[in-house]
C-alpha cells in the first residue's frame, strides 16, 4: 500500500534501550574482537507490550577469573539477566545494563554526566540521576523518553517513552524476574528465572519458552541447554582445559572449537603482535576456518582461513574509530566513525570508502553531534538542518525545495512531513506517543487503534476498510480479520509452533516430532502433507508426501545442504560443493550436469554444462564485472569515476553508453545512432524521455503524478524530422482513496475499469470498451480462486481455476475454454 514504509517507521520502536539488551560486537566468523569465540543463542523475546520485546541470549564469553588451574574458562551465561549500578570513587558510577554493556557516568571525561537532578533537556546518549539525600536511588535516562531506576545497586523498574512499565524482581545483581503491570489488572509475568545456591542459572522461563541448564558438576560450565526440558531438543556442551571445544546440537552436527592458552609462544610465532599479560585465551579453529588474532598498524587484527587457503580480515582501530574489511582476493572497504565528537556521539559515521579506495559516502557534523551534510559519490549533496532539541526541520539537495518536518510542542515525532513537490503527509499521536492517525498525500485517512499493551488491534484504511487483530497473554496472534471480513484462527502448542490455522472453513492442522520439526499437515482431519525423515550415512533423508500420495526425497548434510533430490518420476539431481560450501555444480540422472569455477573473490567465474556450453565471467582487481563471454558472443562493461556503469558493449556493432547528471540519475543514453534523455522531478520521478533517431525523426514520453506520486498522464507523441507530428496520444490513469487504479483512458476515451470488492482490497472485475468483462473470484483464504471472461452477450469466453496448498503455494491451476 502507499506509504506503508512511513507506517512501518512510525509504528516501529527504535530506541537506545533496545541497544542496550543486546550487547554489539565485531567478530570475522566465530572469532571476536576480543580473540574468544563469538557465538550466541536466542532462547527468546520479552512479550507484553511491543516496546518491551528484547531479546534474550544465551552468550559466550571468557571468564575474568580462574577456575581450577585454569587462568580463564569459557562461561555461557545470560547478560540480559545481569545488570546493577555501583559507585566506584566519588562522584562517579558505573552502570552495567542488562545485555552487558558496562557505562560510566560522571567524574572526568567520563562517558555520561552524572546530575543530581534532572536538566531540562537531557543530552543525547545516557544520564544518571543521584541526589545527595538519597544516593542509593539512581535513575538512568535516556534522551528519547526511557527510564531505568536502581535502588541499592539493584534494578527495580524500567519506564518506556509511552509511560507503561516493567517491575524486577532480583537478587543482588541477578533478574529472577520480570513483570508487567496495567492500572485494575493483575501482574503479568513476562519473565522468570531460578538459580541454585551458586547464583547458576537452572530454569528460564520468557513468555511461552522455557529452558533448563546442567552444569559439570559444582563448576560453571554448562553441559546442557534442554529447550522446553525436551531432551530431543538439547544443546550439548564439551570443554578442553576449560574452554567450550563442542557444541553438539539437536541434529546430531557438532560445531568444534580450538584454542591457543600458550599466548607468549603463540605471540613469537605471530606476524601479529599480542599482550600476553592481559590476553589468556584465543580462539584458533572451528569446522570452517583457521584463526590468527593480534594487533598491527592498522588495527585489532582478525583473520579466517577457509579450507581452500583463501584469507579475509577485518581491522578495528579504537583510537581513529576506522574499521577495514580485506575479503578474499584482496577487496578492501573501510569504514570511519567520527572519533571527534562528544562521547556520547561516538557512534557517529564519518566515512565510507570502496574497494577502489575513494570515500562513497561522507559525513559532516554540527556542533551538537547532528548530521549537517552528507555527501555520496556521484550524487548531489544533502544538507540537513535541525531545531534546538536534536529534531530534523529539514533536508534538501541543491536546485530542489527540501523536504519539511513540523513537530507538536515538545514531541520528537514528526506532525507533519512537506515534501520537494509541496505535498504533505500529517500524523496524528495518543498521550502514549502511538500512531492514531495518518492523512496521505492524497487526503486518505488511516487510523491505528492499540490494545492496553499497545499491541495494534485495529488497521482503518479510507473507505473504512479493516483489519482486526486478537492476542493471546504472550503477544501471539490468536484472531485476524480481513476487510473482507474474513477470518483467521491460530492456535499454538506447549512449545510455542503454530498448532492450527482456522481459515473460514478450512482447518490447517500441524503437528511435529520430538525434535520440533514438522511432521504432517492435515487438512480438516484428514493427512495433506507428511514428511518422513531418516538419518542416513550422517546425513539426514527426508521424505515428503504430497495429497496426491507422491514423495519427493531430499536428502541433506548436518549443515543443511542440499545433497540430492529425487522426484515422485525418480528422476534423480545430485548436488556438489567444494571443501569451503560453495556449490561446484549437479547432474542429474540423465547425464546431465552444470558445474561452477570460483575466482579468488567466491564469485562465478565460469559455467560449463555437460554439452561443452561455457558461460565465463571476468572481474577487474576490486570486483566488478567486466565481461561475460557466452561463444561466440560477448559483453563488456565499463564504469566511470563513480563506480556507475557507462558503458555496456554487447557485440561489435551494438553499444550502450550512459551519462548521469548531478544528482546520479540516468540523463541519456545512447546505442549506435539512437539517444534518449531522461528528466526527473525534484521527487526523482522520471517526467520525460525524448528518443533521437538516425533519421532525425523523434519520439517523446511525459509523465505526470497525482498528488500521492502514482502516475497519472503518459503522453506520447512521434514527429517526423521535419517535425510533422506523426501520433499524439494521451494516457490518463485513475485511482480510488486507497490508490487503486479505476480506470484507464487514451484520449479521453475510456479503455478499462477496474471494480473492487466493497469491503475488501481485492479485485473484482474489469471492464473492458469493448464489452469483455474479466471477472476475479477469492477463496476464504483471500487467494485468487478464479478468472473468468464473459463477452459482451455475457457468454463465458474462458474460465482459469487455481487451487492452493496449506503454505500459499499454488497446487494446482486448470483452464476450460467453451466449445
Amino acid at each position: 500500500m502507499r506509504h506503508q514504509y512511513i507506517i512501518i517507521l512510525l509504528l516501529a520502536v527504535v530506541s537506545v534501550s533496545a541497544e542496550n539488551w543486546k550487547k554489539q560486537s565485531l567478530s570475522l566468523g566465530r572469532l571476536g574482537i576480543d580473540g574468544s569465540l563469538s557465538r550466541s543463542f536466542t532462547l527468546g523475546s520479552l512479550g507484553g507490550s511491543p516496546e518491551f520485546s528484547f531479546p534474550i541470549m544465551l552468550e559466550h564469553s571468557l571468564s575474568d577469573y580462574p577456575l581450577d588451574e585454569y587462568e580463564t574458562f569459557s562461561l555461557w551465561t545470560v547478560p540480559q539477566l545481569t545488570t546493577y549500578v555501583v559507585p566506584v570513587r566519588r562522584g562517579q558510577i558505573i552502570w552495567v545494563a542488562p545485555g552487558g554493556r558496562e557505562m560510566v557516568f560522571g567524574g572526568k571525561n567520563a562517558e555520561h554526566l552524572l546530575l543530581k537532578t534532572v536538566p531540562a533537556e537531557l543530552p543525547k546518549g545516557w544520564t544518571a540521576i543521584r541526589n545527595d539525600e538519597d544516593k542509593a536511588y539512581v535513575r538512568i535516562l535516556s534522551h528519547d523518553g526511557w527510564e531505568y531506576t536502581y535502588r541499592d545497586g539493584a534494578i527495580q523498574a524500567l519506564t518506556a517513552p509511552t509511560g507503561r512499565k516493567l517491575y524486577f524482581g532480583t537478587d543482588l545483581t541477578l533478574i529472577t524476574s520480570i513483570e508487567q503491570r496495567l492500572d485494575g489488572e493483575e501482574p503479568f509475568t513476562l519473565l522468570d528465572a531460578k538459580y541454585d545456591d551458586l547464583q547458576r542459572l537452572q530454569e528460564l522461563r520468557i513468555g511461552p519458552h522455557w529452558h533448563i541448564f546442567e552444569y559439570q558438576d559444582d563448576t560453571e560450565l554448562i553441559t546442557s541447554w534442554i529447550p522446553f526440558d525436551e531432551r530431543a531438543r538439547s544443546h550439548q556442551f564439551e570443554y578442553r582445559n576449560g574452554l567450550t571445544s563442542a557444541i553438539e546440537m539437536p541434529s546430531g552436527y557438532r560445531e568444534r572449537y580450538d584454542w591457543i592458552t600458550d599466548i607468549l609462544t603463540y605471540a613469537e610465532e605471530s606476524e601479529l603482535e599480542l599482550d600476553h599479560a592481559t590476553q589468556r585465551a584465543i580462539l584458533v579453529m572451528d569446522n570452517h576456518f583457521l584463526y590468527r588474532y593480534g594487533a598491527a598498524l592498522d588495527g585489532i587484527n582478525l583473520i579466517s582461513r577457509n579450507a581452500l587457503g583463501q584469507d579475509e580480515r577485518i581491522a578495528y582501530n579504537p583510537l581513529t574509530n576506522r574499521l577495514k574489511t580485506v575479503e578474499r582476493g584482496g577487496i578492501t572497504r573501510e569504514v570511519r566513525w567520527n572519533p571527534n565528537t562528544a562521547p556520547s556521539a561516538q557512534g557517529l559515521l564519518d566515512e565510507v570508502t570502496a574497494p577502489d579506495g575513494k570515500p562513497v559516502i561522507e559525513l559532516e557534523y554540527d556542533e551538537n553531534d547532528n548530521a549537517s551534510l552528507r555527501k555520496e559519490r556521484g550524487k548531489a549533496p544533502i544538507s540537513f538542518t535541525w531545531d534546538d532539541q536534536g529534531r530534523l526541520l529539514e533536508t534538501a539537495r541543491e536546485g530542489y525545495p527540501p523536504t519539511r518536518y513540523t513537530y507538536a510542542e515538545s514531541s520528537d515525532k514528526p506532525k507533519s512531513v512537506t515534501d520537494p513537490s509541496g505535498e504533505v503527509i500529517e500524523f496524528q499521536y495518543n498521550d502514549r506517543g502511538e500512531l492514531v492517525q495518518f492523512k496521505d498525500k492524497a487526503g486518505g485517512l488511516h487510523g491505528f487503534e492499540y490494545d492496553r499493551y499497545g499491541r495494534l488491534n485495529r488497521r482503518i484504511y479510507p473507505m473504512d476498510l479493516i483489519t482486526a487483530w486478537e492476542y493471546d497473554e504472550h503477544g501471539r496472534t490468536i484472531r485476524q480479520q480481513t476487510p473482507g471480513g474474513n477470518t483467521r484462527e491460530f492456535t499454538y502448542n506447549d512449545y510455542n509452533q503454530l498448532e492450527s490455522v482456522k481459515d473460514g472453513s478450512v482447518t490447517w492442522t500441524y503437528e511435529y516430532d520430538a525434535r520440533g520439526r514438522l511432521s504432517q499437515t492435515l487438512r480438516n482431519g484428514k493427512p495433506w502433507k507428511s514428511y518422513e525423515r531418516v538419518s542416513q550415512n550422517g546425513n539426514e533423508r527426508i521424505g515428503i508426501i504430497d495429497p496426491e500420495g507422491q514423495t519427493t526425497v531430499r536428502t541433506y548434510d548436518l549443515e543443511g545442504k542440499l545433497l540430492q533430490e529425487i522426484n515422485p518420476l525418480a528422476e534423480r539431481i545430485d548436488y556438489h560443493y567444494d571443501p569451503a560450501g560453495q556449490i561446484t555444480g549437479w547432474e542429474d540422472s540423465r547425464g546431465a550436469a552444470i558445474t561452477f569455477n570460483y575466482n579468488d573473490f567466491g564469485q562465478i567465474a565460469l559455467q560449463e554444462n555437460s554439452e561443452g556450453q561455457k558461460r565465463e565471467w571476468t572481474f577487474d582487481s576490486i570486483g566488478q564485472l567486466e565481461k561475460i563471454a557466452t561463444d561466440p558472443t560477448a559483453t563488456a562493461v565499463d564504469y566511470d569515476e563513480h563506480g556507475r556503469v557507462r558503458r555496456v558493449e554487447y557485440g561489435p556493432n551494438e553499444v550502450m553508453q550512459y551519462t548521469y547528471d548531478a544528482y546520479g540519475r540516468i540523463e541519456k543514453a545512447t546505442t549506435g545512432t539512437v539517444s534518449t534523455d531522461y528528466a526527473y522531478d525534484e521527487m526523482d520521478r522520471k517526467t520525460g524521455e525524448r528518443v533521437t533517431y538516425p533519421d532525425g525523426s523523434r519520439s517523446s514520453l511525459i509523465y505526470t503524478y497525482t498528488p500521492a506520486g502514482l502516475k497519472e498522464t503518459t503522453r506520447y507523441k512521434l514527429e517526423s524530422a521535419n517535425g510533422k507530428v506523426i501520433e499524439n496520444r494521451a494516457t490518463t490513469y485513475r485511482y480510488d482513496t486507497l490508490g487503486r487504479m479505476t480506470e484507464m483512458a487514451i484520449n479521453g476515451a475510456w479503455q478499462v475499469r477496474y471494480v473492487y470488492a466493497p469491503a475488501g482490497f481485492q479485485l473484482s472485475s474489469k471492464l473492458m470498451a469493448n464489452g469483455v468483462t474479466i471477472d476475479y473470484g477469492y477463496n476464504e483464504m483471500d487467494r485468487l480462486a478464479s478468472i473468468v471472461s464473459r463477452g459482451p452477450k455475457g457468454e463465458e469466453l474462458k474460465a482459469i481455476h487455481y487451487l492452493w496448498d496449506e503454505s500459499g503455494r499454488l497446487n494446482r491451476r486448470t483452464i476450460h475454454i467453451p466449445d
